[in-house]
């Protein structure tokens, strides 16, 4: 596959709002990139399950823990394991696999041990319409209204989203924000 491909199918995925959109990235959780089919790349997505075979290898074997990263401006994907991704309002970052296939380097990331996670938001953004979808879309709107992501840079790990919950003073249970 030539990075021009790749670049073309990370741009369909834009182009139709599948996943969550980033300047630099486009991230596609699990359920929907296996139901993406009518114009997208095979080649992508063998080299998509190339990396889901790496993961069989892991500690994990969930499909619905992981979500998809495709760089936007090189040819490299992420598989980002979050742990209780179905059942969490943030998931927790747990592991990654990098692979860049402009230079072959392949890349295994332990998050485990590390005492401020990465953490999700948005997470609707980047699922299969559903409830699941609907109910994370709820979350996000309530959060949004009690001025959770004011400040976004600060609120991508574990450490820095309690701060901002404890500023707002309010927390999270059920997928919903209670004011404390």
């Amino acid at each position: 596959m030539e990075i021009s491909e790749y670049l073309e199918a990370v741009k369909m995925l834009v182009k139709n709002k599948l996943g969550k959109v980033l300047p630099d990235a486009v991230y596609v959780h699990s359920s929907l990139w296996f139901s993406i089919e009518e114009g997208f790349s095979d080649e992508l997505q063998k080299q998509a399950f190339y990396l889901m075979h790496l993961f069989n290898g892991s500690d994990f074997n969930d499909v619905n823990d992981i979500i998809i990263k495709l760089n936007r401006k090189k040819f490299v994907i992420s598989f980002l394991q979050y742990k209780d991704f179905v059942d969490s309002e943030h998931p927790v970052l747990h592991s990654s696999y990098l692979k860049n296939f402009e230079t072959g380097e392949l890349k295994f990331t332990d998050f485990s041990s590390r005492v401020n996670k990465p953490i999700l938001h948005r997470v609707e953004q980047m699922m299969y319409p559903g409830p699941s979808q609907s109910l994370r879309l709820k979350l996000t709107e309530q959060e949004e209204a009690h001025g959770l992501y004011e400040k976004p840079n600060s609120i991508g790990t574990q450490k820095g989203w309690d701060a901002v919950l404890e500023n707002k003073n309010v927390a999270i249970h059920n997928f919903e924000v209670l004011q404390l």
